[in-house]
């Protein structure tokens, strides 16, 4: 019911809302013989009313509606003053048209039954498979639509019409044709195809090692001061880091001094981020480091907290090689 409402409002355009109507076409000739066109000032009018019988609302049931069918030049030749007009089907009742020339007007009553409406309309292609006009002289009074284009001298002119456009129709496309054959010929010759994409293979590990040994390298790295659980270390050369957002933070790992053999607390994880810089070119850069703190966070699941002992640093310069920081001891 909702979207039968909404089709209701959107009237007075159900005129022009129905899928594939059939259309009547047809032109005014201003004399007995249907030689001249009509050129006086007129206007057509489709006039109809609402008829429950077609879909719309019981209480609009005799409500008139109009509207102007503008004319369009029946041939590519404007100046001959035939014009093309145009009657959408509609789905009321009591249609007709209205041909007003000054204080004249020409009644032209329409069939209402769609079986009656599609009998026009064969008629009309039984000359061509396109739109071609009914003919039928002007004049004042009150006529049927059917009897007035079936006058022999209108069906004659409705006939020679008919071959005229579909002649006019036939020259513009074979025009086109020859034109759209021209300008193919006016073509350079297609370019030879082009080969498919074929990927470089993929570097080899000793390409892959020339390249990061060509890199700048980590020069220095040495400890600046202790304090407490906190080292303060200067690097020089290229150092990797770790790719954090608005973050220096060099990559590093820690290893402590266990019964003369270094054991590994904090591993060098070549992991980075991809919103920061992913290396420093650095000269006696210092930077603290919290050394506790960290192995509490990064260090290995299960491991103890830092205690005192002697530790040195890793850090990893451009070329991917590991640099040490000489031993410090922590208390």
């Amino acid at each position: 019911m909702r979207t039968l409402t909404q089709l209701l409002a959107l009237l007075p355009l159900a005129l022009w809302a129905q899928p594939d109507p059939p259309n009547i076409t047809f032109t005014l000739a201003k004399d007995v013989e249907c030689t001249k066109p009509l050129v006086r000032a007129h206007r057509v009018e489709l006039h109809y009313k609402y008829d429950p019988q077609y879909g719309f609302a019981e209480h609009m049931r005799g409500e008139a509606m109009s509207t102007v069918i503008e004319g369009t030049a029946l041939f590519a030749d404007s100046t001959t003053g035939w014009q093309l007009y145009r009657v959408h089907e509609s789905w009321g009742s009591q249609r007709r048209v209205l041909v007003i020339a000054d204080t004249d007007t020409m009644h032209l009553a329409l069939p209402n039954a769609l079986d009656s409406t599609w009998l026009l309309v064969q008629r009309a292609m039984g000359r061509w498979d396109r739109d071609t006009p009914e003919v039928m002289h002007f004049r004042k009074g009150h006529f049927a639509f059917a009897e007035v284009i079936e006058e022999a001298k209108a069906t004659a002119r409705a006939n020679e019409f008919a071959k005229l456009r579909r002649a006019e129709v036939e020259a513009k496309e074979k025009a086109e044709s020859e034109a759209y054959l021209e300008r193919h010929k006016a073509l350079p010759e297609p370019a030879p195809p082009v080969m498919p994409y074929t990927p470089a293979p993929p570097p080899t590990e000793a390409e892959v090692a020339a390249y990061w040994a060509q890199q700048p390298k980590l020069k220095s790295a040495d400890v600046v001061s202790v304090k407490e659980d906190s080292v303060r270390v200067s690097l020089t050369g290229r150092v990797m880091l770790t790719g954090a957002c608005a973050s220096g933070m060099p990559i590093f790992g820690l290893e402590q001094l266990v019964r003369n053999a270094w054991v590994e607390r904090i591993a060098v994880d070549m992991t980075q981020m991809d919103c920061g810089l992913p290396w420093g070119d650095w000269e006696d850069h210092a930077i603290t480091l919290p050394l506790r703190w960290w192995v509490n966070v990064h260090g290995r699941s299960g491991a103890q907290e830092l205690g005192p002992g002697t530790y040195r640093l890793v850090f990893v310069g451009g070329d991917l090689q590991q640099i040490r920081t000489p031993a410090f001891a922590l208390q």
